[in-house]
């Protein structure tokens, strides 16, 4: 996306400006680097010498815990319910949902929303099942294709298929995990 011009037009100072929106001087990674950080971060001890971030256990110790945290676990920072549930930025799997994450599922992540973008990057461990993975995506959810406007399909289509494609791969190492059981 970087240096990336795109769709019919955008708001600036609350007027509609025609031109194709370009996203030179906005925020960048690329997927792969997102990945390949949460990798770093998550997998610390694990990694060859040369990608190891040199990162303070105890500030990496903090860096995990916040990456772990469900929006009610969070509850000392201000969120209440019901306008914020439990699954509010853990969009694979549960984004769909605004029942309580199970308590054998420990989500590591981090999330972003920008002009109709969405992404997440999480490292998702089932304890019970012994199943874990991760998974980084970001879609596109502006379907009128004006940006800076605020009307974009977050809620729509983005979660539901962030949650969907969680569970698509949930879904696939589990069975891969009972027929290596059996």
């Amino acid at each position: 996306m970087k240096n990336e011009i795109v769709g019919d037009g955008f708001v600036k100072n609350d007027s509609l400006i025609s031109e194709k929106f370009s996203f030179r001087d906005k925020n960048y990674i690329s997927l792969h680097d997102l990945h390949e950080i949460t990798k770093r971060v998550i997998f610390k001890t694990n990694m060859m010498k040369r990608k190891i971030f040199f990162i303070q256990d105890d500030y990496h110790e903090f860096i995990l815990q916040a990456m772990s945290l469900n929006t009610l676990d969070g509850l000392q920072y201000g969120y209440t319910e019901p306008k914020y549930w439990d699954s509010y930025v853990k969009f694979f799997l549960f984004g769909d949902s605004k029942n309580k994450i199970p308590e054998n599922f420990k989500i590591y992540n981090k999330v972003g929303l920008a002009y109709g973008h969405l992404t997440e990057s999480a490292y998702i461990v089932d304890l019970e099942n012994n199943i874990e993975f991760i998974l980084t995506c970001t879609l596109r959810v502006n379907e009128n294709k004006i940006y800076n406007d605020g009307i974009y399909e977050y809620d729509l289509v983005g979660i539901p298929f962030l949650s969907n494609l969680g569970k698509s791969i949930y879904s696939s190492l589990k069975i891969k995990n009972f027929n290596n059981e059996n």
